[in-house]
C-alpha cells in the first residue's frame, strides 16, 4: 500500500489545497484567503475514509474520500519543508497532532491553549516560553534563530518566531499516523506570504512522489 506523509505549506496563490496522490483534492474559493499579521486556526481531520479541511472553524472546499496508510519519516519539520527550505516568516502556536478525528463539521475555533487530550502525540503550545512537547513523546531541536518571543502570542505570553531566512524546529521520533483517524491543527500568524512557504512537513529528506499538501495564501 502507497504511503503518504503529510505537508502544509503556504503559497501566494489566493487559495486554500489538499493534495494527495499526484491531484488537488480539496480546494477553496478565493474568497477564502489568509490574512498576513493575523492569527488563524488550520485544521485537517480524517474520519474514516472522509478528510476534511478548515480555516478559522470553517470547512473549505469539498470532503475528500481517501483510506491512504499515512507514513511517518521518524522526524518532522515545523516551519519549514523536508530539506530545511520554503521556510515561514512569523509566528507559530499550539501545534497539535491526534490520532482521532476532533472536527468533523463546522466549529468555533479553541479560544484556549490546547491541551493533552486522549490519543494526543504532538503539543506544542509554544507559550509561557517554552518549546517543548507538553505530550512528552518527542524531543524537539530548534534551528537558525527560531525562538520563543513576546512580540506575538495567541495565549499566554509567547509564540515560536521564525525569520523567514534559516528558521524552523524539528520534531523527532513522531509517531506515525497510520490508516485510523487524524487531527493536524495549529495556530499561525504570517508576516509575509512569498513564494512556497511550508507549516509542517513529515517527510522523509529524500521523499519523492506522492504526499499530502494543504496550500494557504
Amino acid at each position: 500500500m502507497m504511503k503518504l506523509y503529510p505537508v502544509i505549506s503556504v503559497l501566494s496563490n489566493d487559495t486554500l489545497n489538499y493534495y494527495a496522490k499526484s491531484s488537488n483534492r480539496i480546494t477553496s474559493s478565493t474568497s477564502e484567503k489568509l490574512l498576513v499579521n493575523a492569527w488563524h486556526h488550520i485544521a485537517v481531520c480524517r474520519s474514516g475514509t472522509s478528510t476534511k479541511m478548515f480555516l478559522d472553524g470553517t470547512q473549505v472546499g469539498s470532503t475528500y474520500s481517501d483510506s491512504t496508510n499515512y507514513a511517518d519519516s521518524g522526524r518532522m519539520r515545523i516551519g519549514a519543508s523536508k530539506n530545511a527550505t520554503s521556510r515561514i516568516e512569523g509566528y507559530m502556536s499550539n501545534v497539535r497532532v491526534v490520532n482521532s478525528a476532533l472536527y468533523t463539521s463546522n466549529f468555533t475555533p479553541p479560544t484556549a491553549p490546547l491541551t493533552n487530550i486522549t490519543n494526543t502525540n504532538l503539543l506544542l503550545n509554544m507559550s509561557n516560553g517554552q518549546a517543548i512537547d507538553s505530550a512528552a513523546q518527542n524531543n524537539l531541536t530548534l534551528y537558525g534563530n527560531a525562538k520563543i518571543s513576546t512580540d506575538q502570542a495567541k495565549f499566554g505570553n509567547t509564540s515560536l518566531y521564525l525569520d523567514g531566512s534559516d528558521d524552523y524546529l524539528v520534531v523527532n521520533n513522531h509517531r506515525a499516523y497510520g490508516t485510523g483517524p487524524f487531527t493536524i491543527e495549529m495556530f499561525f500568524r504570517l508576516d509575509s506570504v512569498s513564494g512556497s512557504r511550508c507549516l509542517y512537513d513529515d517527510r522523509p529528506d529524500g521523499a519523492s512522489g506522492d504526499y499530502i499538501s494543504l496550500i494557504i495564501a
